[in-house]
């Protein structure tokens, strides 16, 4: 389950419906989509950002928008970390 207003990623327990483990993902503005991998042994979600933003954001292109990039990360939901 994925919240966009903090950009987190959230595994939820069947069992007991209850949040299992909390995984921010930094840089994004906020998670759009996500995505299993095809394969039938995977152990990864990828995640679209919604809204593209500076790569740095340090103020210095904030006038330049063609220069803003969208994320797109791998969380492994074995663990609930950022794999890239």
């Amino acid at each position: 389950m994925n919240d966009m207003a903090s950009y987190s990623l959230v595994r939820v327990r069947c069992d007991a419906m209850k949040c299992g483990k909390i995984t921010k993902i930094s840089n994004a503005k906020a998670i759009h989509g996500l995505r299993p991998q095809k394969w039938s042994g995977t152990k990864y979600v990828f995640c679209n950002g919604e809204d593209e933003v500076p790569m740095v954001n340090d103020g210095k292109i904030l006038d330049a928008p063609e220069k803003y990039v969208n994320f797109y990360t791998a969380i492994n939901t074995d663990e609930m970390t950022v794999a890239w």
